[in-house]
């Protein structure tokens, strides 16, 4: 990121070592390194939308914008409940 406002977006999976994120590369969605962003990143949020995994950046000129991911694939995590959880000593 630098003074004149202009930000990058990465997102890595480690396990797999590639990028998640995606942008357009000649018309076609296909994973990129980072997406760039107009104005200074001040928020990155990961919610469920419709079971789908979305993230969202805001910025500090008051943009809010979708990035385009490769969802990580299942990982196989369920709830719990706090009675099962284990104590450590």
């Amino acid at each position: 990121c630098s003074p004149s406002g202009d930000s990058r977006i990465y997102a890595r999976d480690y396990a797999i070592a590639t990028t998640t994120v995606k942008g357009l590369v000649n018309n076609v969605l296909a994973p990129v390194l980072f997406v760039p962003v107009t104005g200074n990143v001040t928020d990155l949020r990961y919610l469920s939308v419709r079971g789908r995994a979305v993230l969202l950046s805001g910025a500090d000129t008051g943009e809010l914008k979708p990035i385009d991911i490769n969802p990580l694939g299942n990982l196989s995590l369920r709830r719990l409940n706090w009675r099962e959880l284990q104590v450590v000593d």
